[in-house]
C-alpha cells in the first residue's frame, strides 16, 4: 500500500517538475509610450500576440543558434494587423532572409510587396487539386497576379487607390 502511494507520488512530481510555460514581452514590437516591459504567458495572450511570440521567438532562436535551415511559414499574417505587418514582419522577413532561405504562403499583397520577394509562386485550385499558375520575379505579369489574387481584382485597386489618394503626399 506505502509503496503504491510512493509510485503515485512520484509520478505526480514528474508531471509537475516537466511543467513549464513560456512569458513573453508584448511590448516587445509595439511603438507605445509606455515601453516598459509586460510579461505574459503565452496562454494568456489573444491569438494575434500568439502568432507575433511564435514569429518572433522562431526569428530570434534561429539568429541565436546560426540556423540556416530553409523556414517555411504558413500564412503569417493571419491574426495581424497590416500595421504590425508592415513595420515588423516584412522588416524581420527581409532581415532573415540573407541568411536563410523563407518560404511563405500568404494571401498578404503587404509581405508580398514590401519583403522584397525574389521569386512569387502564384498557385491556383480546382477545390480538387492545386497547381502553378505562374512563377516568377515580381515583373508586370507577376504584379498583375498579385492585383487580381491579393488586391481583389484591377478595379479594386483602383477604387482603393481613389480613395486613399487625398491620404497620399504629392
Amino acid at each position: 500500500m506505502h509503496f503504491e502511494r510512493l509510485i503515485f507520488s512520484l509520478e505526480k512530481w514528474f508531471e509537475v517538475i516537466d511543467e513549464f510555460t513560456l512569458e513573453f514581452n508584448v511590448n516587445s514590437r509595439e511603438f507605445v509610450k509606455q515601453s516598459r516591459p509586460v510579461m505574459k504567458r503565452i496562454t494568456d495572450l489573444s491569438l494575434g500576440q500568439k502568432v507575433v511570440a511564435i514569429l518572433s521567438f522562431v526569428f530570434k532562436f534561429g539568429y541565436h543558434v546560426n540556423d540556416n535551415t530553409p523556414l517555411i511559414i504558413d500564412q503569417p499574417e493571419d491574426n495581424l494587423d497590416n500595421q504590425y505587418i508592415y513595420k515588423n514582419l516584412v522588416g524581420s522577413l527581409r532581415e532573415i532572409k540573407n541568411t536563410r532561405q523563407v518560404i511563405v504562403v500568404t494571401h498578404s499583397s503587404t509581405i508580398v510587396t514590401n519583403a522584397d520577394a525574389e521569386q512569387v509562386i502564384v498557385m491556383a485550385s480546382d477545390n480538387e487539386k492545386g497547381w502553378v499558375e505562374r512563377c516568377g520575379y515580381p515583373s508586370d505579369p507577376i504584379i498583375k497576379h498579385i492585383m487580381n489574387y491579393l488586391e481583389g481584382g484591377i478595379d479594386s485597386f483602383r477604387h482603393k487607390m481613389t480613395t486613399y489618394t487625398t491620404m497620399l503626399p504629392s
